[in-house]
């Protein structure tokens, strides 16, 4: 991660709270959008995070976490909610992100029966399942969204970045 992208994201994430993980989750949206998706959904609230059609023409399921201490764990609903996508032709992925100065984007598969729910998970124990391309994909992208989208104003920045997110052709709403 670069310098800027790191120390924007810690001031980010000083300043919001419990809002942090639903704002890395559209900024991460925005780098989707940003590498070409043709289509993309974004919840802020219920189901599956993201829904992405690739430039590939691929159909993605994303479950998205921040890690603020390197570690992350996903609920019932997270797993039960990505099987449905599998049987709706999406894959599986979980997005996660730590918050130390070395950490990138961990773009993982999501094998049933791999990954309980409610236990902790490190995210070193991601990396077995990650799309390496896939994260190349987005990674430039999305320090571009940290480094434009994060001087948005203090007062209700998720209605900001849903606006950046509306200004994209490839965005549905959910």
């Amino acid at each position: 991660m670069k310098h800027e992208v790191y120390r924007r994201l810690n001031e980010l994430s000083e300043v919001s709270d419990k809002e942090y993980g639903k704002l890395v989750q559209k900024l991460l949206a925005i780098a989707f959008c940003k590498a070409g998706a043709v289509r993309l959904v974004e919840r802020s609230t219920q189901g599956i995070d993201l829904e992405v059609t690739l430039p590939d023409e691929r159909q993605i399921a994303v479950e998205v976490k921040t890690a603020q201490d390197q570690t992350v764990k996903f609920g019932k609903k997270d797993l039960d909610g990505l099987a449905s996508q599998i049987e709706a032709g999406l894959e599986p992925y979980f997005a996660a992100l730590g918050s130390q100065l070395l950490d990138e984007w961990i773009l993982a598969r999501y094998d049933i029966g791999e990954i309980k729910p409610n236990q902790q998970y490190r995210l070193t124990q991601l990396r077995a399942y990650r799309d390496t391309e896939l994260e190349d994909s987005i990674r430039e992208h999305f320090d571009e969204a940290v480094i434009e989208c994060t001087n948005l104003p203090d007062t209700n920045r998720q209605a900001a970045l849903d606006e950046v997110l509306r200004s994209f052709s490839c965005v549905s709403v959910a």
